[in-house]
């Protein structure tokens, strides 16, 4: 009897654990979901011709991105850098920058084209609402 108690508390602890470490107010460290551009061009009012045009920018940007990947897959071989008599370091920091600088071009292209689909009024917000974040973060 007394084992089966046991037993009976043990299982009810660990469920009661697991639910509230995995539960839908618990994500770990991160503190919001969407990153902060996002969560702010949400809160503008688009229009629904600016919402279908960002629509379309994720959608081709996505499609970008998987190109991205795929020509990385193909064209990088991160084995040329190891040799049998070592480690070409200059070899990987360029095939690495190089990588890096693409994506980050490919970042401030889709950046530039969301900013060119909001009117002046819009864009004025969306930098007051980005300053609040960045000002909220340092708190």
């Amino acid at each position: 009897m007394k084992k089966s108690i046991l037993t009976g508390l043990v299982i009810v602890s660990v469920a009661s654990a697991t639910l509230m470490a995995f539960g839908p107010d618990h994500k770990g460290k991160r503190f919001w979901k969407k990153p902060p551009i996002v969560m702010v061009l949400k809160q503008l009012d688009l229009s629904d011709e600016q919402k279908a045009a960002l629509k379309a920018l994720r959608v081709e940007q996505k499609s970008k991105r998987e190109a991205f990947r795929n020509e990385l897959r193909t064209t990088t071989d991160i084995g040329t850098v190891f040799t049998p008599q070592g480690f070409d370091k200059a070899k990987f920091i360029a095939i690495a920058t190089d990588k890096f600088q693409k994506v980050i071009a490919s970042r401030a292209d889709f950046m530039e084209k969301v900013y060119a689909i909001l009117d002046d009024t819009q864009k004025a917000e969306f930098v007051q609402k980005l300053q609040e974040i960045k000002d909220k973060r340092a708190k």
